[in-house]
């Protein structure tokens, strides 16, 4: 569904079924620091991507397809509420996919690839992936609804229904845990854990560009204990971490000879597919030699040719290099 400016404005203003999942730690795609950076520093988000705004506008359009396929066979009339609150709990906010008329019943729509079968069960049951099903439960809590469907579209050609029934112990879970978010992170002034997500470890680094030669921190004092648990974790995957890329290197050969000339290599049951394709040659251009050999054989005196380049030279802002020296690993191992 798209969305319009003041629909987001809403949605930063509190917990949306979309934010449910990667708040509790079940999201696909999105992390709780992910919901509170959209939240707090909604300017640090990265605008989608051509190709991303391309996918989620044919989202949009297959959406419907899967509605208008929806509502013809239940012969049902389907409605677009857009985003709403819980009568009690303001923050509490779902912009579901449809409502269904005069029922108290809610519809998501989705449309997933053929790589994502596996995770989808048989039509007919709540065997749904579990991010999903919290954004149906966090729905659910919002309108008070106690039955929501879920029909989804699998590689264009495998339609699917899903019945999801309210569960309250789960719906409790879920609500602590948002309120607590909301709490700490939204309305509060903590920040979650920066651990994961490539937007928020580009926040960190335009946080804190620039080092302080007199600031030194000894864990030994200092005894954070998720630090140090943090540090233990890290030097532990750097030491595993030559063993496995030299294991991911020897399963790449053995595979590109087991597929020869062949383009790709697909194993369905695991929804795995390998491509092996040549690209289309390119064309570098070496325009600091072009340039240089043009100022050889170039008329202006040696002070013109050392002001030009003065003009045209500029000073790189290097980022803020984070090393990790481990004394119980190999100097291989600390490269």
């Amino acid at each position: 569904m798209s969305l319009s400016d003041r629909q987001l404005e809403i949605r930063r203003l509190g917990i949306t079924s979309t934010d449910a999942p990667a708040i509790v730690g079940l999201s696909q795609y999105r992390t709780a620091a992910d919901v509170w950076l959209s939240k707090k520093h909604p300017e640090a988000v990265s605008e989608p991507s051509e190709k991303q705004l391309e996918g989620m506008a044919w989202g949009n359009r297959l959406e419907q397809a899967i509605a208008d396929h929806y509502a013809q066979k239940n012969g049902v009339t389907l409605l677009k509420v857009g985003t709403a609150a819980h009568p009690a709990v303001k923050w509490l906010l779902a912009t579901p996919d449809r409502l269904i008329k005069n029922k108290k019943m809610g519809l998501e729509l989705k449309n997933v690839s053929e790589w994502q079968k596996r995770q989808w069960g048989p039509s007919g049951t709540d065997l749904i992936p579990r991010d999903f099903l919290i954004q149906v439960m966090h729905c659910m809590m919002v309108f008070g609804f106690k039955m929501w469907d879920v029909a989804c579209l699998i590689g264009g050609r495998d339609y699917r229904v899903y019945r999801i029934y309210a569960d309250k112990e789960l719906q409790s879970m879920l609500y602590k845990q948002e309120k607590r978010f909301y709490e700490d992170f939204i309305i509060g002034t903590k920040e979650p854990n920066f651990d994961s997500g490539e937007q928020v470890r580009q926040y960190v680094l335009s946080k804190y560009p620039d080092h302080d030669n007199s600031k030194i921190i000894n864990i030994d004092i200092y005894g954070d204990a998720e630090a140090k648990e943090a540090i233990k974790t890290l030097c532990s995957a750097k030491q595993q971490k030559k063993k496995f890329a030299t294991q991911e290197e020897d399963k790449k050969t053995f595979l590109m000879n087991f597929m020869q000339d062949a383009a790709e290599l697909h194993w369905e049951e695991n929804g795995i597919c390998i491509s092996w394709r040549k690209p289309k040659d390119g064309i570098k251009v070496n325009w600091q030699a072009i340039a240089e050999k043009a100022l050889t054989k170039s008329t202006l005196k040696p002070e013109e040719i050392d002001a030009l380049r003065s003009t045209y030279t500029a000073v790189k802002d290097n980022p803020r290099r984070f090393l990790v020296k481990d004394e119980n690993a190999s100097d291989d191992d600390n490269e």
